[in-house]
């Protein structure tokens, strides 16, 4: 009889020796590190799932076709400076994708999920601003072939030839503006966290200190003049008043996507 009591006791000990091992070696498995490539297309689909993000890509190509609908109609010659006036526009428009998708986690609390799968926030963050520029880069290439297009059908249609001048440097501008736009709103998303706020900073903010601030500072408004700053850089001089560009693009765009890359790292999961 002792010496059963004794085997059994041998076995109860022996129990918690081997579950911790089996435990430990099953969490580190699961919490290998994904890879970035893989995280960017998870924030792809994740954006092109939704109905505002849908609606901004599609309003982005729809404003372009209306608006090369309407010269087309109004027989404006086919050039390419003629038939793109309208794309400063997108600069607006599409960058909105990264703002929603870096306040999405928040406002519709799946910021638990995102980080429980992803624990690494930082290779998430990261993810959101690649994905955000890739969408704006793809939305803006069909953007450019169907102006392209409308150019070359104008043409067709006046019995002329058509005019691609100032193309290339019309797209370097335009990828220029949209990507730093791209980033500004994704900064300010990841500083608010929530959308109308977010919206609201990038949208109305800069505006206000571009019609105030030359009345209040004269030319020294130009240090803190982000659209100014960006009209250079899209144009033939871009370095031209480069300190205040580089000042300017630094408030405005570094300094929010920092400052809100550093809040999202720390801000409370719920």
């Amino acid at each position: 009889m002792s010496h059963t009591s004794h085997d059994f006791a041998v076995d109860i000990t022996d129990a918690p020796t081997t579950t911790p091992t089996a435990v430990r070696r099953t969490g580190s498995a699961g919490l290998r590190r994904q890879p970035l490539h893989r995280l960017i297309g998870v924030e792809i689909r994740k954006a092109t799932d939704t109905r505002s993000g849908l609606a901004l890509i599609g309003l982005g190509i729809g404003v372009t076709a209306v608006a090369v609908a309407y010269v087309l109609i109004r027989g404006i010659d086919p050039t390419w400076s003629g038939y793109s006036m309208f794309t400063p526009i997108l600069g607006v428009i599409i960058p909105l994708i990264g703002l929603f998708s870096m306040t999405a986690e928040w406002t519709q609390r799946t910021a638990l999920s995102t980080f429980l799968l992803s624990p690494r926030r930082g290779r998430v963050l990261a993810a959101k601003f690649a994905a955000a520029l890739v969408l704006t880069w793809v939305v803006l290439a069909a953007v450019i072939a169907l102006i392209a297009g409308a150019v070359a059908l104008g043409a067709v249609l006046q019995g002329t030839t058509a005019d691609y001048t100032g193309l290339v440097d019309g797209v370097r501008g335009l990828y220029i503006l949209t990507t730093l736009q791209v980033i500004m709103a994704a900064g300010f998303g990841a500083l608010f966290a929530q959308t109308a706020v977010a919206v609201g900073a990038f949208l109305v903010a800069p505006t206000i200190w571009s019609i105030v601030g030359p009345l209040v500072f004269g030319e020294n408004a130009q240090w803190l003049d982000v659209f100014a700053a960006q009209g250079r850089l899209m144009s033939d001089t871009p370095t031209e008043m480069l300190p205040q560009t580089l000042v300017a693009i630094g408030v405005w765009i570094v300094l929010p996507a920092a400052v809100g890359v550093a809040r999202s790292l720390r801000r409370e999961v719920k």
